[in-house]
């Protein structure tokens, strides 16, 4: 898994590329704590996985952000597959999914 970022105008996306997993959760977290967001955006063009320790760092992202009063945070793009995943985890609850 590896991570890109762009934050612009308050409005951060965040692209997860491979599979999504504990791997890189620093960067994930990292991704998030920055300063000055408004909006974010979940990538998952470039996803072709979601393990359990990938929904929990969603929920992670969910609520340090919802925290921060940044919601709701989009999920954009997903598979399928992932898309499954959200619905059966329930994340859709807690994450607009585009």
């Amino acid at each position: 898994m590896s991570i890109e970022t762009d934050l612009v105008d308050g409005n951060l996306t965040i692209r997860i590329i491979g599979t999504f997993n504990s791997n890189e959760q620093k960067a994930f977290r990292d991704a998030y704590k920055k300063t000055g967001i408004r909006q974010a955006t979940l990538d998952f063009q470039r996803t072709e996985f979601i393990d359990s320790s990938g929904i929990s760092l969603l929920i992670g992202l969910h609520t340090s952000l919802k925290k921060m009063l940044i919601k709701p945070v989009t999920i954009t793009n997903p598979s399928a597959g992932i898309k499954e995943i959200i619905e059966i985890s329930r994340l859709d609850k807690f994450f607009t999914v585009q």
